[in-house]
């Protein structure tokens, strides 16, 4: 690269000195476009200029040129058009000079490595002339952008050397260098031409400055060697513009003008548009870390679109505020306090934001008191009446089926078997849900308090007389206004002074921004693990939904350790754990990434157990004060089914070579001898668990112990007891990746998602079927069931659920 820098820096001192006159132009050339250097070209003018600017991946760009000469404005057309790397044109021409005869292009860009593409045109002409009639032409181009201040392109076009009039055509070559010193809105570019049987001290040059000194006002002029000169005038709309492009002689005598609209499905910075805009955003159902489809509602955002999303619009000047529609919930409290966090960090601006509810639950109102008003229907119902916990107990529901759990568990704490081996709580159990609760309620009324301007001894008073009608609700200062939602406008002018104009968030969520930065994007990859922790490929589970395989998150890990254009990794964990040999090649691969690129954990809704253990390597775990995480512990064991087997007339007889053959048998329970096996290998793996975790976080493995043993901690807790290093959400974590990676402030950085999920891998089984109805209790025993073909596993006792 920096060799081709050296020769062409070489090539133009004789461009500077060049006095030759302007060869011929090529029978294949075409139409008369505004110019753009070899350098700078990467939209869908690429298809004449330079056709590697096509692999910059725009999205859907096009242009529509009428040429003149006179006041006649008689002239030739044309359309150009080009997405992601493809690009089509048309020209009609010789409707002024003749021959009359049209011109096709079909062409490709693509990215060879980052900052060096290469693309390719062909043309070909149809015309009653016969010397037009089957002309064809093939262009070849490259362009490299290292930096985001300098870009250099070529192409050679009539690479096939079209035989015109009898006449073969030589191939000719332009070589461009661009630079912007200052920012993308100034543009300097020097262009060299020449054709194969010129010499190089005969060469041409081209200098060009644009500028844009207003946002969507665009000014560019060009020169060439003889003085020949043009003039570009283009303004930009929001997704389109208009411009003209004349072309004055030496001598100052006009040679001819273009008028051109150009279009695109992504949005140019403008000074034309409003700025009155309130987005609408609707939050129900299932907020996903993953991207995933449903057979109803179609693929779904996910809890990161939404964040980013909110982040682009606090910056969007054109966005004025947000009403949020809020229905029913289905998310965990760690999710809906980053949502909180997003939506309180777009008002730092001085924007406004209106959550309206119909009805709601805690973590609904939870959420809508991070809003500037709350807005509820005057029949709606508000049950904001505190939180509780429903332990279930099935062990004599599987006494009465004649099922056994032989199951062995270290630490008081590792309550996830009393499922289905106790029928109420021990004293451990129940010690730990009350400090859980605890610490989940001062989160949630401390901040409700602060935000709706009480204190937190009264909101509590409140609750206690809770659920509340929407009246009672405003009566108790819990909500501002009751409105229907065609009344939301007139609430918003009250607030604003002016009536909103609504974008769907959706449609704004969409929206790509028109890229004029040349820079090249530095990447932070962000692995979802979620689901059931398991051995194999991930995939989904009628009743347990995602399921996290050990080799399809290892392999992601190890892509991303070895991708050399990803400068972090964002470990983002959704996971109450699940098989301990499944966890272990998780971990392992993480291990693996020490020393090589900053590896931060980000834990959502829950990250225990298992999900802990998948933690503990990272260089910085992070996690919202509502996470659920620890439970350090392990269980094993087994179902013993010969009771079910005699209840329903199922025989079976064992022949046995080895004392301990059967040792997994569902057909009885362990022997005395056996389970002593069971106990010691389960102390076994608690104290690799312990000393893994030890060496994570840098502790002493009794300093672990004592806060392991199964105990479960709010992240909150986690942080005051050096589980957890910081409290924050995905957004966070992307940042801390990114101070981490040395990567500047205000550098691009692009998201890359892993692992790659293709086909019915992300169906989501559970909304897609939503309608069944709950199925808590069928999942916590498919969990047992899935688990029982693991022998040692690490998985949390708790699914925690705000209503």
């Amino acid at each position: 690269m920096f060799k081709s820098l050296k020769l062409f820096c070489a090539f133009l001192i004789f461009l500077f000195s060049s006095t030759s006159m302007a060869a011929n132009p090529s029978p294949t050339e075409g139409f008369f476009l505004p110019y753009n250097s070899a350098a700078t070209s990467d939209d869908a003018l690429s298809l004449k200029f330079n056709p590697a600017g096509l692999g910059w991946n725009r999205g859907f760009q096009g242009y529509f040129l009428h040429t003149y000469s006179d006041s006649s404005f008689k002239g030739d057309y044309a359309l150009l058009l080009s997405t992601h790397g493809l690009g089509f044109s048309a020209e009609w021409l010789g409707n002024v000079d003749k021959p009359t005869y049209r011109k096709y292009s079909l062409g490709t860009g693509f990215k060879l490595v980052d900052g060096f593409y290469l693309g390719t045109v062909y043309s070909w002409f149809g015309s009653k002339d016969k010397d037009y009639h089957g002309l064809k032409s093939w262009n070849a181009g490259f362009l490299i952008r290292p930096f985001s201040f300098i870009s250099l392109g070529g192409i050679a076009k009539d690479l096939n050397r079209p035989v015109f009039q009898d006449v073969k055509t030589n191939i000719s070559f332009d070589l461009g260098l661009a630079l912007r010193p200052l920012s993308d809105r100034i543009t300097f570019s020097i262009d060299g031409m020449m054709d194969e049987k010129e010499k190089l001290k005969d060469a041409r040059a081209r200098y060009q400055v644009s500028v844009e000194p207003l946002d969507g006002l665009l000014l560019a002029g060009d020169i060439d060697n003889k003085g020949n000169y043009g003039i570009n005038l283009r303004v930009n709309f929001p997704f389109s513009g208009l411009g003209s492009y004349n072309a004055i002689d030496k001598n100052s005598k006009y040679q001819k003008g273009v008028v051109y609209w150009n279009f695109a499905s992504e949005r140019y910075r403008t000074f034309w548009q409003r700025k009155d805009n309130f987005l609408e955003l609707k939050l129900s159902g299932n907020i996903d870390e993953e991207k995933s489809f449903s057979l109803f509602s179609g693929r779904k955002v996910t809890l990161l679109d939404i964040i980013q999303d909110i982040e682009k619009a606090k910056k969007d000047e054109r966005v004025k505020g947000m009403i949020v529609r809020l229905d029913g919930l289905d998310a965990g409290l760690a999710k809906i306090q980053e949502l909180r966090e997003a939506f309180l960090d777009f008002r730092q601006n001085g924007k406004k934001v209106i959550f309206f509810m119909e009805q709601g639950g805690n973590k609904e109102y939870y959420l809508a008191s991070s809003g500037d008003k709350i807005v509820m229907l005057p029949t709606g119902y508000l049950s904001l009446t505190g939180i509780s916990a429903e332990i279930t107990f099935i062990k004599k529901t599987l006494e009465k089926l004649g099922i056994e759990a032989d199951l062995v568990h270290i630490g008081d704490y590792k309550s996830a078997s009393d499922l289905v081996t106790r029928d109420s709580m021990s004293q451990a159990h129940r010690e730990m849900v009350n400090w859980l609760l605890d610490d989940l309620f001062e989160q949630m009324t401390r901040e409700i308090a602060i935000q709706r301007g009480i204190s937190q001894e009264d909101l509590k008073s409140i609750i206690d007389q809770g659920p509340f009608t929407a009246k009672e609700a405003k009566e108790k200062g819990l909500i501002d206004d009751l409105a229907f939602s065609d009344q939301l406008d007139d609430i918003v002018k009250n607030m604003t002074g002016k009536k909103p104009h609504k974008i769907g968030f959706r449609r704004y969520a969409k929206e790509e921004n028109y890229k004029y930065t040349w820079e090249i994007p530095q990447r932070i990859a962000v692995i979802f693990a979620t689901g059931l922790i398991n051995s194999g490929e991930s995939s989904n589970n009628f009743f347990l939904g995602k399921m996290m395989g050990s080799e399809t998150i290892a392999r992601a890990i190890k892509r991303a350790r070895e991708d050399n254009s990803i400068k972090a990794i964002v470990f983002r964990i959704d996971s109450r754990g699940g098989s301990g040999i499944a966890s272990d090649v998780i971990w392992r691969e993480i291990i693996l990434c020490k020393g090589k690129k900053p590896f931060i954990v980000s834990m959502s809704d829950v990250a225990a157990s298992g999900g802990y253990f998948i933690a503990c390597p990272g260089d910085t775990i992070i996690a919202d004060p509502g996470t659920i995480t620890g439970s350090i512990g392990v269980i094993s064991g087994k179902f013993n089914l010969k009771g079910l087997y005699q209840k329903i007339g199922f025989t079976n007889q064992t022949l046995k070579r080895g004392k301990h053959s059967d040792f997994f048998t569902s057909t009885r329970g362990f022997t005395e001898e056996e389970r002593g096996i069971v106990k010691k290998q389960t102390k076994e793996f608690y104290d690799d668990f312990v000393d893994k975790v030890a060496q994570g976080r840098k502790r002493s493995f009794d300093d672990i112990d004592k806060i392991g043993r199964g105990r479960v901690w709010t992240g909150n807790q986690a942080k005051a007891n050096g589980l957890v290093d910081e409290l924050g959400g995905l957004k966070q974590a992307i940042e801390i990746a990114r101070i981490k990676a040395g990567i500047k402030e205000g550098s691009l950085v692009e998201i890359v998602s892993l692992p790659k999920r293709w086909g019915f891998l992300g169906f989501n089984f559970e909304e897609t079927f939503s309608f069944l109805g709950s199925k808590k209790i069928l999942n916590d025993i498919d969990r047992l069931e899935e688990m029982s073909q693991e022998k040692i596993f690490y998985v949390s006792p708790y699914d925690i659920e705000i209503k």
